[in-house]
């Protein structure tokens, strides 16, 4: 941030090793709003390596109401998830 300040997106409220991760808070703009968050990673033995899953529950009230919101949250969720998979399948970020 240009003023020297900082972001706290989420706060790890669980960690199990190789079965999943989660989080709670408010991703991003979300964070201007009376909403709170669960961020669940889920790690499963699949064919040839990890299934891995998330999901993002989000509760509370936003102006204008959250079905604006949630089309882009997903896509957000999606890139990242995406982003993940190339990253330990050892392959370049698209350009």
């Amino acid at each position: 941030m240009k003023d020297g300040g900082s972001v706290q997106h989420l706060q790890v409220v669980y960690a199990a090793p190789g079965q999943g991760l989660r989080l709670r808070g408010a991703l991003g703009p979300l964070q201007t709003e009376g909403v709170d968050g669960a961020l669940s990673w889920t790690l499963k033995p699949g064919e040839g390596g990890t299934s891995v899953s998330l999901s993002y529950v989000l509760g509370g009230y936003m102006r204008g109401g959250m079905e604006q919101w949630a089309p882009r949250v997903d896509r957000v969720l999606d890139e990242q998830l995406q982003r993940l998979k190339r990253f330990v399948e050892g392959k370049p970020p698209p350009q």
